[in-house]
């Protein structure tokens, strides 16, 4: 029934007819190919109505259009004031037979969040990632600037120490085995043994401000930073027919050990989480690249070498791509290092992986012992000498260069990586032979290089030279050049 208030508002009166024990009846909506159901009772009012439909569907009131032909005129207005009440009601008919409401309207889409933007509760969490916002929570503290008596003071060496506040209290008195690879002292010991060493380093420094400030002077005090002299902890199996090479730590502290059997160790929390294999059958070296924020993507985060070849790999012990030598030579010296843009704000524009090399192809002193019995032995022996002496003279000039392999991120995400994951290579001749060079000096073999602050050293039994790694002259450009008073080997550098 329909009528008019006092206002002059349309007034849409349903009459429903059913029992007097029950006080609600069930009308059909169509939406699109879905056929719904709405709970009529005789308090439902328009706002009512349209919030169960948003229930249902998802539609917002303001983008629905409800449609009932028998009941209203067009689409239902909110000025509608609806009035559902039984055959009891006093207002008389009955509601008409067949009523169906049609919707027309597009429900509301969820704007999914990722995952770092979720909220994130304490009862989801595991205790490494509680950890983890605890302790980036006390380095946020000590670097606003609290006072010394609010610091957190946490010291965490991910290779050896259990997480802050999880299982350093082992219970243990003495150097006990933690697994069938790792074996070293409590972990309640090696943290008192890291604080005390902190607390001798804050009060040297102390000390030292203070003498400096009276006699105008400065000391050091070595006694707070100097090894203690223990074994923490020894990772590795002792009766294993390998030795460590060489060792290195990532930014997020895990530990690397390169073994001459080619196997590559990860070491975290007191115990070996990988045992990779390096390309060759030896790892010689190992070296860190130079953060450069996050590691994911394929990123490089260190280099091994060894057996005549290089492999990058990511921070997960992920073997990217090798980078083989020439045959008969493998890695000397190897290292990593930044490539300065030359502005003032000291940027970088990309990294450098450098490596010098050595000779390793073995000659056959009894190749040319028998005597040639005839010319055609003689000839064929020539030729042969001939051959010999110029792979030694190819190898020998191998060796006296350094190959560079420079890292653009940039080329990555643009797909230019050239097959090798952005690396472009450039060689370096370090000597510069000619009319002023002596015969040491054209024949001396590159055997260590070295970074030093965006600067490429080079150095051989002559002396050091040291390149300007920076992308305004486009390469490597010689700056310095210091000279040997006598011919030297260098061990390190």
């Amino acid at each position: 029934q329909k009528a008019k208030d006092h206002g002059g508002n349309l007034i849409t009166t349903l009459l429903l007819q059913h029992s007097t024990t029950t006080m609600s009846t069930l009308i059909p909506l169509k939406w699109g190919k879905q056929t719904l159901h709405l709970k009529i009772t005789p308090k439902t009012t328009t706002s009512d109505l349209k919030y169960q439909i948003q229930t249902l569907t998802h539609v917002p009131p303001e983008r629905q259009k409800i449609l009932c032909p028998k009941l209203w005129k067009g689409a239902l207005k909110d000025s509608h004031v609806l009035t559902f009440n039984n055959s009891n009601g006093g207002v008389g008919g009955v509601m008409p037979d067949n009523i169906k409401m049609t919707l027309i309207g597009t429900a509301e889409k969820l704007i999914e969040k990722s995952i770092e933007e979720r909220p994130q509760f304490v009862e989801d969490l595991t205790e490494e990632e509680i950890w983890r916002l605890e302790t980036a929570a006390a380095t946020n503290n000590n670097s606003r600037g609290a006072p010394d008596g609010d610091r957190d003071v946490i010291i965490d060496i991910a290779a050896l120490q259990k997480h802050h506040g999880m299982e350093r209290d082992d219970g243990k008195m003495e150097v006990y085995e933690y697994n069938r690879l790792v074996s070293g002292l409590p972990q309640h010991q090696i943290e008192d043994m890291l604080l005390d060493r902190l607390q001798k380093k804050n009060e040297g420094t102390e000390t030292t401000k203070q003498s400096s400030t009276v006699n105008n002077t400065t000391t050091n005090d070595n006694h707070a930073t100097e090894l203690k002299g223990e074994v923490a902890m020894t990772m590795g199996l002792q009766l294993r027919r390998a030795y460590v090479n060489s060792i290195g730590v990532l930014d997020n502290g895990t530990l690397i050990s390169g073994l001459d059997d080619g196997h590559v160790q990860f070491w975290r929390r007191g115990e070996m989480i990988l045992d990779a294999r390096h390309t060759g059958g030896c790892v010689d070296e190992i070296v860190i690249f130079p953060s450069m924020g996050s590691r994911g993507g394929g990123r490089p985060a260190f280099a091994t070498a060894g057996d005549g070849s290089i492999c990058l790999w990511t921070q997960d012990g992920h073997h990217i791509t090798s980078l083989p030598c020439i045959p008969g030579t493998t890695v000397s010296s190897l290292t990593v290092g930044n490539i300065s843009n030359n502005d003032e704000e000291g940027g970088v524009d990309g990294i450098y992986l450098a490596a010098c090399f050595r000779i390793t192809r073995q000659t056959n002193p009894n190749q040319f012992r028998l005597v040639p019995q005839n010319e055609s032995e003689r000839r064929r022996r020539e030729v042969a000498e001939m051959q010999e002496q110029l792979i030694q003279s190819q190898l020998l000039d191998v060796t006296r260069r350094v190959k560079v392999w420079m890292y653009d991120a940039s080329e990555v995400s643009n797909g230019s990586s050239n097959g090798r994951v952005g690396l472009r290579e450039e060689l370096i001749v370090p000597q510069a032979a000619g009319a002023g060079a002596s015969a040491v000096e054209r024949a001396s073999s590159i055997t260590k290089v070295v970074d030093m602050s965006c600067n490429l050293v080079c150095g051989d039994e002559t002396g050091l030279q040291i390149f300007d790694a920076t992308t305004r002259d486009g390469g490597f450009q010689k700056k310095l050049a210091l000279s040997f008073q006598h011919p030297c080997d260098i061990d390190c550098m």
